[in-house]
């Protein structure tokens, strides 16, 4: 089963994508943050006939599901179970917007977008992080790696939330 990511936080690009991102918040396939009882942070139905639970961090729990609904050998969803209390707080699935190489993760279980990744050069890699902490549908933290070394080269922060960047930092 392919992963969802080559890396996880590499990104490869040029320029500004602000325009990729879609505002307000997404549902998963399955209608939202809830499981089939509706409580918010349980875990999904079955990962599909392609999908598998594992133990991300190797302490004999399982934590983490990946879900592949339709068996094409590529993830649709990720649920994460990060305080291990069988309450998967956090999604990852595709975007289903006619984007096909984005992924969109509520990193906090509240409801909203917190972060997509995007597939920019269609290498099966999500080489662009942007990050959205105040969800107004447009990101404010957005990762690149132009040197494609799995290491963030530049990140450029929108800390007054106007829509321009207001702060880079490039790491080495």
């Amino acid at each position: 089963m392919t992963g969802p990511y080559g890396d996880r936080d590499s990104a490869t690009s040029t320029g500004s994508a602000r325009e990729w991102l879609v505002p307000g918040t997404h549902t998963d396939a399955g209608g939202g943050r809830s499981g089939v009882d509706g409580v918010d942070g349980v875990m999904p139905t079955d990962p599909g006939p392609g999908g598998m639970r594992t133990d991300s961090d190797h302490d004999g729990r399982l934590d983490t599901v990946y879900v592949d609904r339709d068996n094409d050998g590529t993830v649709d969803e990720i649920w994460f179970d990060r305080h291990e209390d069988g309450r998967y707080e956090q999604i990852e699935y595709a975007a289903d917007d006619g984007t096909p190489e984005r992924m969109v993760t509520d990193t906090n279980g509240d409801g909203k977008v917190d972060q997509y990744r995007f597939d920019t050069n269609g290498d099966h890699r999500y080489d662009l992080v942007l990050i959205d902490r105040n969800h107004d549908g447009a990101p404010d933290w957005e990762r690149i790696d132009l040197q494609g070394d799995n290491d963030v080269d530049i990140e450029r922060y929108d800390d007054d939330y106007d829509g321009d960047y207001d702060r880079v930092e490039y790491n080495d």
